[in-house]
């Protein structure tokens, strides 16, 4: 806590005394001087240490090895060293505009991937959240992102007004960018989960750092609604939705457990061309993210997620080939529909087809 504004309210009566007494000039000078420099001291010595940027530059210098991540405990706020200090860090700041720039880029929060591939596939109406405080001062920088809103996370995320900030700002947006350092599934991450469970995931990237980014598109109101009696092992696919806005494929799936599941399954999406059989792009996931795995689906009880795909050619008439797989093994559910068709894979065509590729 800053002393020096206490200390000389507390001292100013003193002080004057001391001034009426003393005839000699010299001393009056040099008491002022040395008062104010104790007090400078104080600001700069004993209000602590910027533990952001020394707990980057200790991940930086004793890195942990992979297969050992908690090999190291980096405390920074059991070290005590004057050169962190918040003023000195903040001085530094403000005499080069670059300086925290460069500690991020050079320590363990490297994101470089993860701004190139923004720049790069940044379209109008796009919003960018980020959950990461290192990253405010080079995120804010850049004229060339997309609008950005730096959300609070931890404890903060639960509180009503930062939710209603952050639904707020998306309900313009059209596809949200958000950088997490939250692993998947961390139910501490509400932002996440909020866009999983009502948003279409497109894409998630995983650089090799603990930084994440994931890009949401904002479902429309289906206008169609198919229904599938197709089972999946322990599971089967209630409905399914579809509809193709210009270069965006958007679905949306509901399942329902008719038996209890006892292993996590992984959702396997392919979207093909339909006239050649050619694979356009893939998204495997647990469901929801790993919010919803399926070991804790209660019976009968349909949970519903959205996922979205781009189109780089206008003309492609897509199909979207769905299964279950169980991991590492990759061991793929049998498939059975109402005709009593099998396979192992469901080609959601009209009607759909049980397949084995």
């Amino acid at each position: 806590m800053p002393l020096t504004p206490c200390i000389t309210l507390v001292s100013l009566p003193l002080i004057d005394r001391a001034l009426k007494r003393t005839t000699s000039t010299a001393w009056v000078r040099a008491s002022v001087i040395l008062f104010t420099a104790l007090g400078a001291l104080v600001q700069i010595a004993a209000t602590g240490v910027n533990y952001l940027h020394l707990e980057m530059e200790l991940e930086e210098k004793y890195p942990a090895p992979p297969t050992k991540p908690l090999l190291y405990h980096h405390a920074p706020f059991l070290v005590y060293d004057v050169a962190h200090s918040p003023i000195l860090k903040h001085l530094q700041q403000i005499s080069s505009p670059t300086a925290r720039q460069e500690v991020i880029l050079t320590s363990g929060f490297q994101f470089d991937t993860i701004l190139a591939t923004i720049q790069t596939e940044q379209l109008p109406g796009d919003l960018l959240v980020y959950m990461v405080p290192e990253l405010q001062d080079v995120l804010l920088s850049k004229w060339d992102l997309p609008p950005t809103l730096g959300a609070p996370y931890e404890d903060l995320a639960q509180e009503p007004l930062a939710q209603s900030i952050f639904l707020h700002n998306i309900e313009s947006a059209q596809r949200v960018w958000l950088i997490t350092w939250y692993g998947p599934a961390d139910e501490s991450n509400w932002y996440e989960q909020y866009l999983r469970e009502h948003w279409a995931i497109m894409n998630e990237q995983w650089p090799p750092n603990e930084l994440r980014l994931l890009l949401f598109a904002n479902p429309p109101r289906f206008e169609q609604q198919n229904s599938v009696e197709a089972t999946f092992g322990p599971m089967k696919l209630v409905n399914f939705k579809q509809q193709r806005q210009n270069n965006m494929v958007y679905s949306e799936f509901t399942w329902e457990a008719i038996r209890p599941i006892t292993q996590s399954y992984t959702l396997s999406l392919h979207l093909l061309d339909l006239h050649t059989g050619a694979l356009i792009a893939q998204n495997d996931h647990l469901p929801l993210g790993g919010y919803h795995p399926t070991d804790s689906w209660p019976l009968g009880r349909p949970v519903t997620e959205r996922v979205a795909f781009s189109l780089s050619d206008a003309h492609t008439e897509p199909v979207l080939r769905v299964g279950w797989y169980l991991w590492p093994q990759l061991t793929l559910l049998p498939t059975h529909l109402p005709d009593g068709a099998e396979g192992t894979m469901l080609l959601l065509t009209n009607p759909p087809q049980a397949i084995s590729p």
